[in-house]
């Protein structure tokens, strides 16, 4: 009987870390083995802008609204270039006769486009690209003096690094230097082609000035050989004497020889003479109701723009 007070001792202990373990149970915080909902994923907000202004460019083609998708296409390359912005951007600029950066921009598409884009996508952008490539011109621009700073529509030319590369169309070269008069020359490119433009300076106190006019517009105006232009121009030239020589499409050519004084204004009228018998004249056949193929009409066009793309390559439209 002498065991019963350890015993009981014992069994106390027990109770009492039973009692201890049931309140620590009952006073810790409830845990839920629930998961957690994945939150969605924030769009970049760059990207959600880019395909904005790519989608807006996509409708402004398909309005043929070419300037505008120009604008939001070059705003949607800079956010995000993709090959599908780089493609309908190059439509857009072959539209408005801009062959230069419609080439840089079918480059750019045939760099990143994906391997496993549509073959015949990937064909008909390179056959724009070739068409492209051949429809820029090639203009080379000399000047007298050789010290003159020269300006193609505003922008500064480096004359040594040879021909500046324009698109088709109508384009303003001037050309500055101390001591002359300004020169300033319009020059209309026909597409893929090779010109050549003078620029001449007159000095301040050689000055004399010339005006020639024509009664046909595109009949072309040479001052000692130079091409000034066409129809109507004026020009500055040195005192001194010069040849001018009108050509005109089925007229004679007009030549005179003048002599020009410091401070002169004269003006040459060049009286062009129609070359073409009356049976060469469209006039004839207009009055005796000649009609070739009445109400039909043929429009030729030289690649005409392919619709616009959507996505599958990467594109801001359905991102990958």
């Amino acid at each position: 009987m002498r065991f019963r007070p350890a015993f009981f001792a014992c069994a106390a202990f027990a109770v009492e870390a039973t009692a201890l373990a049931q309140a620590a149970q009952t006073a810790a915080p409830e845990t839920s083995s629930a998961p957690v909902a994945p939150q969605p994923p924030v769009e970049d907000p760059t990207r959600a802008q880019a395909r904005q202004r790519f989608q807006r460019g996509v409708e402004l083609i398909r309005g043929g609204q070419w300037f505008e998708a120009i604008a939001e296409l070059e705003a949607a390359r800079d956010l995000r270039p993709t090959p599908p912005v780089y493609y309908n951007l190059a439509l857009a600029q072959r539209a408005v006769g801009r062959y230069r950066g419609a080439a840089e921009s079918l480059r750019a598409f045939l760099r990143t486009v994906s391997a496993a884009a549509d073959p015949a996508l990937v064909s008909q952008a390179e056959q724009l690209l070739q068409d492209s490539s051949t429809a820029v011109c090639r203009l080379e621009v000399t000047a007298d003096p050789i010290t003159a700073r020269v300006r193609v529509d505003g922008r500064e030319v480096n004359l040594a690094e040879g021909a500046v590369v324009l698109d088709p169309g109508e384009h303003v070269l001037t050309a500055v230097a101390d001591g002359y008069a300004n020169a300033e020359r319009r020059v209309t490119l026909r597409r893929g082609s090779n010109s050549v433009a003078s620029l001449v300076l007159v000095r301040t106190n050689e000055l004399s000035f010339l005006r020639v006019e024509s009664a046909v517009p595109e009949a072309l105006v040479r001052i000692d050989g130079r091409e000034i232009g066409h129809g109507t121009v004026d020009e500055i030239v040195r005192a001194g004497r010069h040849t001018v020589d009108v050509l005109g499409p089925h007229h004679h050519p007009f030549t005179r020889e003048i002599q020009s004084f410091v401070g002169q204004r004269q003006t040459i009228r060049a009286s062009l003479r129609d070359r073409r018998t009356v049976f060469d004249s469209p006039w004839f056949w207009v009055a005796t109701g000649v009609v070739i193929a009445a109400g039909v009409t043929t429009a030729v066009v030289l690649w005409p723009a392919p619709p616009p793309i959507m996505g599958s390559l990467a594109t801001v439209d359905t991102p990958q």
